[in-house]
């Protein structure tokens, strides 16, 4: 079996990446860093949580959440579903909110794996 000389480790969260240095002056066949290239790095972003107060490291009332700004509405739609569903008089209404949310979150994923040009990714199978 052939291995590569890179390798790449998460910790802390954080992404490192190496090369096997394998020159006669390498003591051990030591890593370095990546001699060139580019390194495309596919990820999901966990945001702050809301505070009403000034929490370090929280999302305050005069901030905005990271997610793209034409999402943001999702956001209120799950509020007003929790609280439309705390009454059974307005539980339908809550179910109405419920289904924004939902079409809302439908379109999240649907932007979320459309390049930024409008053409969906393509994966190409390959034989091993």
């Amino acid at each position: 079996m052939a291995y590569r000389d890179e390798v790449y480790w998460i910790e802390r969260n954080s992404i490192a990446i190496a090369a096997l240095d394998r020159t006669a002056t390498s003591i051990a066949n030591e890593f370095t860093g990546p001699s060139t290239g580019t390194v495309t790095v596919f990820a999901v972003k966990l945001d702050s949580d809301f505070d009403s107060g000034t929490g370090a490291g929280k999302i305050g009332p005069a901030e905005s959440p990271s997610i793209p700004s034409e999402f943001h509405e999702a956001l209120t739609y799950k509020v007003l579903e929790r609280l439309y569903a705390q009454n059974p008089a307005t539980i339908q209404v809550a179910g109405y909110w419920g289904g924004k949310f939902q079409a809302s979150i439908n379109e999240a994923r649907k932007y979320a794996n459309t390049g930024r040009d409008g053409v969906a990714a393509k994966i190409k199978g390959m034989d091993y």
